[in-house]
């Protein structure tokens, strides 16, 4: 990937030099983790250079993907596929009036969201995969990147892992929340089983939708049924931000 020196500007300021020396001792070490300081997050985190999380980092922090202009201050986001809870913070500490949850089901890596969002007190963190309905699935492919993990209902090649799934109606129902003011959805393709459910009331209850989408059929899909429901939609970075005009929506 070609990084120009505009791009590591801005990394340094997000991180700071010690952090990215840091972070680039490690990586020429080949070291799993490392903690580096986030300078909006004002705390370290844990970070895998071997792992997207430096690029997932860059997203949120230099890219700025993730930062939105509400109208008023947010009460609920849910963060589906939180990974190792960049995303989750950035929600949580730019937010404060919210409560985010975040749902990440591989053991690792909600392990490692766990350290990263120790003492932020407006996170629920839930170690559960997001599907149509609840359910148990399990991991098909273990053997990828530690953001690409995939899941299915039913078993298939030997699956070695087992995880809770919740539906957004049911996690909906089981906090009480009114209206979500942001869904923000990276789960690998597992969208598609999401949006071409019969039951989706629940996004009349949804301002945003901020989905990264994985294929060009799983576009179709929810552009269509997104637009069906009421939502216009914007490009935001790499992902999707579509906005419910029937939900009052702030963006």
């Amino acid at each position: 990937m070609y990084y120009n020196y505009s791009f590591f500007f801005k990394v340094i300021s997000i991180l700071g030099i010690s952090s990215f020396v840091c972070y680039l001792i490690a990586h020429f070490a080949r070291l799993k983790i490392v903690s580096v300081y986030i300078r909006p997050l004002n705390r370290r985190v844990l970070c895998r250079p071997h792992t997207a999380d430096f690029v997932t980092l860059r997203t949120i922090f230099v890219k700025k993907e993730y930062q939105f202009n509400f109208s008023t201050p947010p009460k609920y986001i849910i963060d589906c596929g939180a990974n190792v809870g960049y995303s989750t913070l950035a929600f949580a500490l730019f937010y404060p009036s919210a409560k985010v949850i975040a749902l990440e089901p591989e053991k690792q890596n909600f392990s490692i969201l766990m350290q990263n969002i120790k003492g932020v007190n407006n996170i629920i963190p839930l170690q559960k995969a997001v599907w149509p309905y609840s359910t148990q699935l399990f991991l098909v492919n273990e053997a990828v990147l530690s953001h690409s993990f995939q899941y299915q209902e039913q078993a298939n090649m030997n699956p070695t892992a087992v995880t809770d799934a919740i539906s957004i109606s049911d996690l909906i129902t089981a906090y009480n929340i009114e209206i979500v003011d942001l869904l923000k959805i990276d789960i690998e393709g597992a969208e598609k089983e999401l949006f071409m459910a019969t039951d989706l009331h629940w996004l009349a209850k949804v301002k945003m939708i901020a989905v990264e989408i994985h294929g060009a059929d799983i576009k179709t899909i929810i552009f269509e049924v997104l637009a069906k429901h009421g939502f216009t939609r914007k490009k935001l970075g790499e992902k999707h931000l579509f906005i419910n005009q029937k939900c009052q929506a702030d963006f």
